[in-house]
């Protein structure tokens, strides 16, 4: 064979065609990539809020100087393996409450601080120690709705001098400490139409305080970041917070499917954190608390924000709508969520099915991939059966990219897993805690008419139904990949 020479004429073009070129070529990469972020601590913050521990409001880690005989209810057991929980999850930052209703502070007769007790301040340095332990910074919120220290300079500066700088000099540089929140949404104190719609003091009179208790904390420990959170108006107030003297801005906000604008074009000079987020709807519903989560992680991701602190971690034995987990201690599906999230990474894109709840029917039974008995025992068998609407026959479906996805049962908050990590053909499928495993992990496979193969990532085996059972409670095992019917599922 004669070997060809082929020649290539280049034709010289323009300086302005080449600037033209370039500037497509800037277009085209500008919508390829997120909103740049301006970041607080080199990196996209996953977050959440453990306001206060066990639902003891101020109680949790000392006093309540007007009512003592409430006690002390902090518990470093529980909060460790709180924290241990979240840290398995990704999360990095942990925003608590520390002073709410003057918890740990000692007063006098005329309502002004003078310290704070030795219990709150021992309390208080366990959590810091099992932040650090867990590898979490905590974001310390100081108060809630303190609008007489805004009326009462005087009385404000009773806390800060007393109570706030001691305590910023004791942890001066400590990493287990994120940053402070000077007051949690303090625009609901705030009177008027930017504020709380009502009475309060004025805006000019928070921004007082906001500036005079940062330049104290930067002066103490200049190394310390600042902020000061709002609730009430989204993203809308953050403009009332320039130029104070904080490091950051903290918006919350409550939406069942959150979009939020691109940071940038809030104009704002320094990073911005979603330090509350959460669901509109006020009911206990799964699907729509990890579809707000997701979507504000994605949201806040792709527009430019430092981060997303989900609202809240709650305790066992919460009914609260918000909890990210469920009364009896295990994990909601949202915990998932949040675990496989990744920046730029997580949840979403160009995946055969989109995150959600889904009913999976297998083709050759017409029957759900069913939790039987609703358990949320570790190393229940699944079965098939009838398809009844029930919460053990949902799967919270997670994307981790390029077709990669977890299971979670709705029912019973644990994922679809290949029990020991078995690679053996005929081992029945179970479910189990949520641990991020490939064995644990599904492949999605588009096998034509809206139905699909769901492969193991670590064994490389189909989800299967023993015998290609047509019969109800029949169990489901993985098995080399055929094809056949009782290997295909279609996502309802």
């Amino acid at each position: 064979m004669t070997k060809q020479t082929h020649i290539y004429r280049l034709h010289p073009i323009s300086v302005q065609t080449c600037c033209q070129l370039l500037a497509v070529t800037l277009l085209v990469l500008a919508s390829t990539f997120p909103a740049k972020a301006q970041f607080i601590n080199g990196s996209f913050i996953k977050g959440c809020n453990l306001a206060w521990e066990n639902g003891n409001y101020n109680t949790w880690l000392g006093l309540d100087p007007t009512q003592p005989t409430w006690g002390v209810t902090y518990n470093s057991g529980d909060l460790n393996s709180y924290m241990a929980n979240m840290h398995n999850m990704g999360i990095t930052v942990l925003r608590v409450w520390v002073n709410e209703g003057d918890m740990g502070d000692t007063v006098n007769g005329s309502d002004y601080v003078t310290g704070v007790t030795s219990t709150w301040s021992s309390n208080f340095a366990n959590m810091v120690q099992l932040a650090s332990n867990n590898g979490i910074a905590l974001y310390v919120t100081l108060n809630n709705g303190r609008a007489d220290w805004l009326n009462n300079p005087a009385q404000a500066a009773s806390y800060l001098n007393n109570a706030l700088i001691p305590l910023i000099k004791q942890y001066k540089g400590n990493s287990a400490i994120f940053a402070i929140d000077l007051m949690n949404e303090i625009d609901g104190v705030v009177g008027g139409p930017l504020g709380n719609y009502g009475s309060g003091p004025t805006w000019a009179q928070a921004q007082s305080y906001i500036k005079t208790f940062a330049a104290a904390i930067h002066s103490a420990d200049p190394g310390r970041k600042v902020s000061c959170s709002t609730g009430w108006h989204q993203w809308n107030n953050l403009s009332n917070f320039k130029g104070l003297g904080l490091d950051f801005y903290d918006f919350h906000n409550y939406q069942d499917t959150p979009s939020f604008p691109s940071a940038s074009s809030l104009g704002m000079d320094k990073p911005i954190y979603i330090g509350e987020c959460g669901q509109g709807t006020q009911s206990w519903n799964d699907s729509i608390q990890n579809t707000c989560e997701l979507d504000a992680l994605n949201s806040a991701f792709s527009q430019g924000y430092a981060g997303v602190g989900i609202w809240d971690y709650a305790y066992a034995g919460s009914t609260e709508v918000f909890s990210m987990i469920n009364p009896n201690g295990t994990n909601r599906p949202v915990c998932a969520t949040i675990q496989n999230w990744k920046a730029g990474g997580g949840g979403g894109g160009s995946n055969l099915i989109s995150n959600g709840t889904y009913t999976i029917v297998g083709q050759n039974s017409g029957m759900a991939l069913d939790d039987p008995g609703s358990s949320t025992a570790d190393g229940t068998k699944m079965d098939q059966w009838t398809v009844n609407g029930g919460n053990n026959q949902k799967w919270q479906l997670i994307n981790e990219g390029n077709n990669v996805v977890e299971l979670v049962n709705v029912a019973s908050g644990k994922a679809l897993d290949v029990p020991n990590n078995s690679t053996t053909a005929g081992t029945d499928i179970d479910q189990w805690d949520v641990n991020g495993g490939n064995n644990q992990r599904w492949t999605v496979v588009s096998k034509g008419g809206g139905y699909y193969e769901l492969v193991n990532v670590n064994s490389g085996m189909a989800l299967d139904v023993v015998g290609a059972s047509k019969t109800a409670g029949a169990l489901i095992d993985q098995w080399n990949v055929s094809g056949n019917a009782n290997q295909l599922w279609k996502f309802q």
